[in-house]
């Protein structure tokens, strides 16, 4: 009798430890459910361990009203479902990968060009220099500055724009991307302008918040297009932005794509049929890299390659055929850090997504950076030299952080490198001119309790920097 009794005992107290596990199980699958439900309409899933708890407490009320804004009510029942899913399964804080000088071999850098302006530019957003080593910087303050590491000589223009990229054109004209405003707004005050001789003129305007654009005789009739990204806004209940294409004869619109948060485009022949075609990058919520294919006559039919969650904060993307099989491959940049979460993600790096079939990307490699925000690629030999640039570096605990380097092969065996030469957040990247030599602009900010791999900053009276890289493989 007493056996009997003990057995009905462990026989209740076995089914309810097994229900209440069941229960809770069923109970997450439900959350996930409900929180898939709601952010799938909007972007790609983002699971709650992209995030730590404190994050996630800044950024769901946003989500909830982003939500709203597009016409979807979120009863509170489910709201408070998705918070607590959220919180619930969120760390307290995010683990990012270790990694240490030890586990890399160092790049050295010379400079070997110097430049500095009278009037240094106070917060540079653009830089270029053409064939003639003539270089052109524009400021947040509208102001456009222009110089030559050969010549020495420098001299400014004073204007209203907002000059966030610039070509230079073989008659030293320049023609400059106005953004307009760089803050969120859907008015669109953003242009594209000719400048030559300090005299201004517009030829493309009503620009949502454009952020690049790209020169391409896409239907071969000798006479280029402009496509420009229109990052946009989603502010308040509407979107604005896109991918646009304006005909250079007569600049006439014609609209690619809708989406916003458009942030660079590549014109290349990605599926070799012989036509050009465009790969878009766009970065605001619903982020993902886009294939336009050439139907001819700028006809364009459109197929997502990649897809990323909102919090990749994608910022620059190349294409190159690293193992010269024929097929492209991607390489991207995830480390935009200006958002609602402005903590240092495990998840934000370099990627090289390999081409496998016709247009199916896989990803390769991965290194984790913080702050990544630019590609520069530098050919040693048969070996490929990335550079890559963070925006956003771990100035405490990695110094070296501002420019990485990553050596990749044919067979995709990489290695990642490190320099002493740049330290510090206030520096912008130009380009990298044709000898493999990259050029930084500064920007005149004053860091405090930064640390520095050198007792004293060499580089600290100059506007304008060249440096020679030297890759030992």
């Amino acid at each position: 009798m007493r056996f009997l009794h003990v057995l009905l005992i462990l026989t209740f107290f076995f089914t309810l430890i097994f229900s209440c596990d069941f229960l809770g199980k069923e109970q997450v699958t439900t959350e996930e459910k409900v929180a898939q439900t709601y952010c799938s309409s909007c972007h790609l899933y983002t699971p709650p361990h992209l995030l730590d708890k404190a994050s996630w407490q800044k950024v769901l009320p946003i989500m909830k009203k982003k939500i709203e804004l597009t016409g979807q009510i979120v009863p509170k029942e489910d709201w408070n479902t998705i918070y607590h899913y959220y919180y619930s399964n969120a760390p307290f804080s995010l683990t990012l990968p270790s990694l240490d000088t030890q586990t890399m071999n160092k790049i050295k850098m010379n400079l070997i060009d110097s430049l500095s302006f009278k009037s240094i530019p106070p917060f540079i957003i653009s830089m270029v220099e053409d064939e003639k080593h003539d270089l052109v910087i524009g400021t947040l303050q509208g102001d456009i500055y222009s110089g030559s590491f050969t010549k020495k000589d420098t001299h400014s223009t004073s204007t209203d724009l907002l000059p966030i990229q610039v070509k230079i054109r073989n008659d030293s004209s320049l023609i400059v991307l106005n953004m307009g405003e760089l803050g969120p707004h859907h008015e669109a005050k953003g242009s594209i302008v000719e400048v030559s001789n300090q005299i201004i003129d517009t030829l493309i305007e009503n620009l949502h918040r454009p952020i690049h654009f790209t020169l391409s005789d896409l239907d071969k009739d000798q006479n280029e297009e402009y496509i420009i990204s229109q990052f946009g806004s989603t502010n308040d209940d509407k979107e604005t932005g896109g991918l646009w294409l304006y005909e250079k004869e007569n600049f006439e619109p014609v609209q690619i794509s809708p989406f916003t948060g458009a942030t660079k485009s590549i014109v290349t022949d990605l599926d070799k049929d012989g036509l050009d075609d465009i790969v878009a990058l766009f970065s605001q919520g619903d982020e993902k890299i886009v294939f336009y294919k050439n139907e001819g006559e700028l006809n364009f039919s459109q197929n997502v390659l990649l897809r990323f969650h909102p919090l990749y904060g994608c910022l620059d993307f190349i294409i190159e055929d690293i193992n010269k099989d024929g097929k492209d491959d991607i390489l991207l940049v995830n480390g935009d850090n200006a958002d609602y979460s402005p903590i240092f993600k495990p998840y934000h790096g370099f990627r090289v997504f390999q081409q496998q079939d016709h247009l199916i990307f896989e990803e390769q490699i991965f290194h984790h950076i913080n702050g990544a925000a630019k590609i520069l690629t530098l050919n040693f030999e048969e070996n490929n030299l990335y550079g890559i640039f963070s925006l956003y570096p771990d100035l405490y605990t990695r110094p070296w952080e501002t420019m990485s380097f990553i050596g990749i092969n044919p067979n995709f065996d990489d290695k990642r490198y490190y320099t002493t030469e740049l330290t510090g957040n206030n520096w912008v990247i130009s380009n990298v001119d044709q000898k493999g030599r990259l050029i930084f602009g500064k920007n005149l900010k004053i860091q405090k309790n930064i640390p520095s791999l050198r007792s004293e900053d060499p580089l600290k009276n100059f506007s304008a920097v060249r440096f020679e890289v030297h890759f030992n493989q």
